[in-house]
C-alpha cells in the first residue's frame, strides 16, 4: 500500500472552472490542494501551485475539472449547472479507483473536492482531495 500512497497526493491536478457560461476570469491563479486519506495517522500537508488559465483553457468544459495524471482514468457523468460542475471518475489498471467530484466557480475564485475509493489488495482506501483557487493577476 505504501507505493500507492506515495502517488495519491499527485493523482489529480487542479483544474479551472466552468466553460461557456463560467464567470471565471482567465489569468494567473493560485491553487491550494489538500489530500485527506481515511485512517492515515498523519495529515498530508497542503500544496499550493500557480497556474495560468487562458481563455482557450476555459472553452472545453470537461477539460476544466481536475484531471487525473493517470492515463487510465476517464471522466463521465459530467454535468454543468449554473456555477457548479459535478462528475464521476473511474481509473483502471494498477491504481484502479472510482470517485465523484464537485466544483463551484466565481469570477475570481473556485473550490471543490473529489471523493474517491481505491482497492489495494484486500483493503479499500478512501480519499478526499479538496482545493481552492483564487485569481492573483495576469499571466506573464
Amino acid at each position: 500500500m505504501n507505493s500507492k500512497l506515495a502517488a495519491l497526493p499527485f493523482l489529480f491536478i487542479t483544474g479551472a472552472a466552468l466553460a461557456g457560461s463560467s464567470p471565471m476570469q482567465p489569468g494567473l491563479w493560485e491553487v491550494t490542494m489538500k489530500t485527506d486519506i481515511a485512517g492515515m495517522p498523519m495529515a498530508m500537508p497542503a500544496q499550493t501551485i500557480r497556474h495560468c488559465y487562458t481563455q482557450k483553457d476555459l472553452q472545453d468544459e470537461k477539460k476544466t475539472v481536475p484531471q487525473s495524471q493517470d492515463r487510465n482514468c476517464q471522466i463521465t457523468n459530467f454535468d454543468a449547472r449554473g456555477n457548479t460542475v459535478t462528475w464521476t471518475i473511474q481509473c483502471k489498471g494498477e491504481n484502479a479507483m472510482t470517485g465523484t467530484g464537485t466544483m463551484t466557480v466565481n469570477a475570481t475564485s473556485y473550490s471543490g473536492s473529489v471523493r474517491s475509493r481505491m482497492k489495494d489488495g484486500k483493503q479499500t482506501m478512501e480519499m478526499t482531495q479538496s482545493w481552492s483557487g483564487k485569481r492573483v493577476g495576469e499571466c506573464k
